[in-house]
Order: structure tokens, then C-alpha cells, then sequence
């Protein structure tokens, strides 16, 4: 009865976050693709290379420039987003290897998914600590500080 339960939980809960991380990686396609549509019509609005020189060369240009390229608030949600994951499915490993030892009739089925949940979780804080690092090394990550109080 406990295998059946355990095992239950487990499909509904791995069918949820494939849901999520199918809608997710829509809406932030979606978003990307229109931004990209945004900037390739506002492009296009300027008949020869002296226009957009000229246009680049203003702030507004400047500003227009620096959001063509990686958006460091989305790199930080990203990263933030693995922090959280790895620290759920950490405790949820956790958790499930010391339900492990207490269920012993489902302690095969409870090890198995306690080890893989421990393990994802481990992958997520070093995807997360690699995104990092790599968004520091090509400076996408900015320091922002706001001296004005």
C-alpha cells in the first residue's frame, strides 16, 4: 500500500514540473521571439548604415544597443531559479533516504528516487555555480549600485 502511494506522488509530482518547465520554456521563447521581432522592425526603419550610426552614437541608441545583448536580470532569475530547484530537490533527496530507513516496505522505490532527487539537486547548485561564473567571465553580470540614497 505504501509503494503505491509513494509511487503515486511521485508520477503526479514528476507530470507537474514537466508541465512547468514545458510553459516556461514556451513564455520565455515567446517573449524572446517578440522582443527580437521589436528590434529587427526597429532596425529595419533606417534606410542606410549613416542612419543607424548616427542613431547608435545618441543615448537612446546607447540604451537601444545595450539591450540587444543578455539581460542581466534574466540571467540572474535564471540562476536564482537553479539555486531554488537544487535546494528542493536536495531536501526532497534528503528527505526521502531518511524515509528510506523508517518505510521499510517501500525502501527500495524510497532510495532510488531519494538518490536521484539528491543528485539532481546537486546538478542544479553546480549549473547554477557554473552560470555564474561563466556570466561573470563575459561580463553579463553587472554590478549596479545605486549611490544616490
Amino acid at each position: 500500500m505504501n509503494e503505491d502511494v509513494v509511487a503515486l506522488v511521485l508520477v503526479f509530482g514528476t507530470l507537474a514540473w514537466v508541465i512547468w518547465v514545458l510553459f516556461s520554456s514556451i513564455r520565455r521563447y515567446t517573449i524572446a521571439r517578440l522582443r527580437t521581432d521589436l528590434q529587427s522592425r526597429l532596425l529595419d526603419k533606417f534606410g542606410s548604415g549613416q542612419e543607424l550610426v548616427a542613431y547608435i552614437q545618441t543615448r537612446e541608441g546607447r540604451e537601444f544597443l545595450g539591450r540587444l545583448s543578455a539581460d542581466p536580470l534574466l540571467v540572474a532569475a535564471r540562476i536564482l531559479d537553479a539555486v531554488q530547484a537544487g535546494y528542493l530537490l536536495t531536501i526532497v533527496g534528503v528527505a526521502l533516504l531518511i524515509l528510506q530507513r523508517w518505510i521499510a516496505e517501500a525502501s527500495e522505490a524510497l532510495l532510488v528516487f531519494g538518490v536521484l532527487s539528491l543528485a539532481l539537486g546537486l546538478g542544479f547548485w553546480a549549473t547554477a555555480w557554473h552560470t555564474q561564473f561563466l556570466a561573470k567571465r563575459f561580463n553579463v553580470l553587472h554590478e549596479t549600485r545605486d549611490d544616490a540614497v
